[in-house]
């Protein structure tokens, strides 16, 4: 009796780590918290998502939400919507003319065909952050001073010594056309 309750479950151990096996390895990911990414980035937590991953020169389509070190949202301005296009004349003829968008205070910045690419649009910070994340991936990292905090201290009124902690949310992936 003991014999068969035993293979059972070596059955049920063999078979659960065969059959759920991606699973697991998500679970054992976010277990091994605080992980290190490149050049001093600490994962805090992750969602792999699927397909495949981002590299550099993709746009992609992400949601990004910053924080201080304590968790306190990091405010700046930043555009909530696209300008929205209406009909007006000049000159007696019709012609498309656009509003432009209302800034908003918030943590918050939604990035529509961005280009991930290590230039001066992209902080270090951000770019390491989000290379080789999945199409529906999600990381939260804390991002040291060098990486961000020194360019953007006086912009967002922070301290230039401050780790900065971002959840990425990484919405679509459009691939670069490769030959």
């Amino acid at each position: 009796m003991r014999i068969a309750k035993r293979v059972r479950e070596l059955f049920a151990r063999v078979f659960s780590r065969e059959a759920f096996g991606a699973q697991r390895r998500t679970e054992e990911r976010s277990e091994k918290v605080p992980r290190k990414l490149r050049a001093g980035i600490k994962l805090l937590n992750e969602i792999v998502g699927y397909g495949d991953p981002v590299q550099d020169s993709d746009r992609v389509d992400a949601v990004l939400k910053f924080y201080r070190n304590k968790g306190d949202p990091l405010e700046f301005e930043t555009i909530l919507q696209d300008p929205i296009p209406y009909v007006t004349t000049l000159e007696g003829k019709p012609v498309i003319a656009w509003q432009a968008p209302k800034m908003h205070r918030s943590n918050v910045s939604y990035q529509r065909l961005w280009l991930l690419a290590r230039q001066a649009d992209v902080l270090p910070g951000i770019y390491y952050a989000i290379l080789g994340m999945r199409t529906m991936g999600y990381r939260h990292v804390a991002i040291p001073p060098h990486l961000f905090a020194h360019a953007m201290h006086q912009a967002c009124g922070i301290d230039r010594e401050s780790v900065i902690r971002l959840e990425i949310f990484l919405i679509r992936i459009h691939p670069k056309h490769r030959r």
